[in-house]
């Protein structure tokens, strides 16, 4: 048996033909390094398209989630929540895709103002001040709070 990973990048859409066409071609680019794959071992739903796409037979196992209670789905919608159960190789992945760009500049009213287009037009998941609040960024909020014991300003007090 050989085990092995790998990235896909393509965004995650099961409805769209051609999502299901890039994941493929990338799942065998990727597989062709390795010996002949006959089976796909998977807990998630969509296994057996993929399985079925691929050419190859699919094992459904642990779909209760007893043995791994959190999904493939349940990382890629919040990533931070389950930072824990992402190997090396994912993290890697996100801090090989987190960019930070720093500029200096000394009208601090035209940054500011830039900054807000930027933040509009990527919308990214960190908090950030006048961003709309997502279940993401709650999330992020609800942790950092954790970590310096922070009162939750939504809780009521009791």
């Amino acid at each position: 048996m050989t085990i092995d990973s790998g990235y896909d990048e393509t965004p995650f859409d099961l409805g769209s033909a051609a999502v299901w066409r890039s994941h493929v071609e990338i799942f065998r680019t990727h597989l062709h390094r390795l010996p002949a794959v006959d089976l796909l071992v998977g807990s998630e739903d969509y296994g057996d398209e993929l399985a079925a796409r691929l050419g190859v037979r699919h094992h459904l196992v642990d779909v209760r989630r007893s043995a791994v209670t959190t999904s493939a789905s349940d990382i890629r919608a919040d990533v931070v929540g389950n930072w824990h159960m992402l190997g090396a190789g994912g993290r890697g992945w996100v801090a090989e895709h987190l960019q930070v760009a720093w500029w200096p500049s000394v009208d601090r009213d035209a940054l500011g103002q830039l900054e807000k287009r930027v933040w509009r037009k990527l919308d990214p998941t960190l908090n950030l001040s006048g961003m709309s609040k997502t279940p993401v960024r709650s999330r992020i909020s609800q942790l950092r709070r954790g970590l310096y014991n922070e009162p939750d300003p939504g809780a009521e007090d009791g």
